[in-house]
């Protein structure tokens, strides 16, 4: 039993001195994947056809990870809406909630890679301007007072959520309240999106009957 504390204990103090290594790496091979599907967006496209609503969700991450080069994910999700059969789910109001879902999960955590990089990027800041001094405070005050507000409205607006996700991983906002406003307001936004299709399209067959 001894031993095992001891082992465990070695784990924990590796883990402690070469976080930001490991933190690094893990970033690096993220971006390795993420470049490698910008280079191919088609990819991302026939992942979420061939991979039903899996498929939809790794799509939503990849796409939203993306920080240079975001792919436009919602131009591949409006067809799926329109017709679910793409992935593989008969039309209804469920599939068009389950799909909005799987995107709005998916989008969220792929947003944290903003996060992550804001995060990162304040230590390579050693001595940073006034002018972005001030904004960073004025930002953090802002966060301070109705930051899930912030953050939900910018994740559910088509809005470039990156400029909202680098910058409370620069003040080290809350991750998780980054987290759970992000999901709220990317679900959200994926659902009702669905739900209008949905209507939409039954409103145009009932009108063109």
């Amino acid at each position: 039993m001894g031993n095992n504390n001891e082992l465990l204990r070695g784990y924990k103090d590796f883990i402690a001195k070469n976080a930001l290594a490991i933190l690094f790496l893990f970033i690096a091979l993220l971006g390795t994947v993420i470049f490698f599907f910008v280079a191919n967006p088609s990819l991302t496209a026939k992942i979420a056809g061939d991979f039903g609503l899996l498929g939809v969700f790794a799509g939503a991450v990849v796409a939203n990870a993306t920080i240079v080069i975001p792919i436009p994910f919602d131009v591949i999700l409006l067809p799926i809406f329109a017709n679910p059969l793409l992935i593989g789910i008969k039309r209804s109001l469920a599939a068009m909630v389950a799909i909005g879902l799987a995107a709005g999960i998916g989008a969220a955590i792929g947003e944290c890679s903003s996060y992550v990089f804001g995060y990162l990027g304040i230590n390579s800041i050693r001595n940073p301007s006034r002018e972005e001094t001030k904004k960073l405070n004025d930002f953090r005050l802002n966060l301070q007072k109705s930051g899930p507000i912030i953050i939900f409205t910018a994740s559910f607006l088509p809005f470039p959520f990156d400029f909202v996700g680098v910058a409370a991983g620069v003040i080290k906002y809350n991750f998780f309240l980054f987290f759970i406003s992000a999901l709220a307001g990317k679900t959200l936004r994926h659902v009702l999106l669905g739900i209008a299709i949905f209507y939409g399209l039954e409103f145009l067959a009932a009108f063109l009957a």
